[in-house]
């Protein structure tokens, strides 16, 4: 019985392997999930300036037909007054599905700590949302899980923010708790 187990559980282990965290299960047709949440990370490049900053965290993507919606909660830093304060960078987004490329903008905020070097989850501590961003992304899923995003920010309206350009990469970790609605031809 138990040599009987173990053969089992070889046999079972490769797709186990396959399938999980960072490979959606559509990946073993070959067609690409958009619907999931994916860990992403990268970099944050001041257009002008040079200057960059590491930002990561998690997004969420919704498809519905060629559309599709967006939720993220990212952490990054944030130059003020000649100190990098610790950041959240959250926001929705919106656009377009065509096949494994997604385009689309998104209305951002950044969450500071009020207090230099505590972090912005921190219980009781103050907060306060600062500037809001509009951005403009373009997106390429991979039929395993990977996603690639390029983001350009500028501030919204009556907002002072330098441009900066984001790249972001990752894998898909899991279902956004709706299904993936391709589009109905």
């Amino acid at each position: 019985m138990k040599i009987r187990s173990l053969l089992l559980s070889l046999a079972v282990l490769p797709l186990a392997i396959s399938c999980g965290p960072g490979t959606p299960p559509e990946a073993a047709t070959g067609d690409v999930t958009v619907s999931g949440r994916y860990d992403v990370k990268g970099t944050t490049v001041a257009v002008g300036g040079g200057e960059k900053r590491k930002i990561a965290g998690t997004v969420v993507l919704l498809r519905d037909g060629d559309r599709y919606n967006a939720t993220f909660e990212l952490k990054t830093t944030y130059p003020s007054q000649g100190i990098e304060m610790d950041a959240d960078v959250i926001g929705t987004g919106e656009g377009a599905v065509d096949g494994n490329k997604l385009s689309g903008s998104a209305e951002t905020q950044l969450v500071i700590s009020s207090v230099p070097g505590i972090d912005t989850g921190f219980a009781f501590m103050p907060r306060a949302v600062t500037t809001r961003l509009i951005s403009t992304s373009a997106a390429e899923l991979g039929p395993d899980g990977s996603i690639a995003i390029e983001i350009s920010n500028e501030a919204a309206e009556d907002q002072a923010y330098a441009p900066t350009r984001t790249r972001l990469t990752g894998r898909w970790i899991g279902d956004a708790g709706a299904p993936d609605v391709a589009a109905q031809e």
